[in-house]
């Protein structure tokens, strides 16, 4: 999981919560031109098994 890459952007850091249906990271925003604020959280929705 961590170093991840979801949809071409984000770079995920580590998991933050696992629900049904649901999961939260923390991860790095890699077209961010901002330095200091890479670290964003992505919530990522399941709507159904593949």
């Amino acid at each position: 999981m961590k170093g991840e890459i979801l949809g071409e952007r984000y770079q995920v850091e580590q998991l933050l919560d696992k629900k049904a249906g649901r999961r939260t990271f923390l991860a790095h925003d890699l077209q961010s031109n901002q330095p200091n604020e890479k670290n964003i959280s992505k919530k990522h929705f399941s709507l159904g098994s593949a």
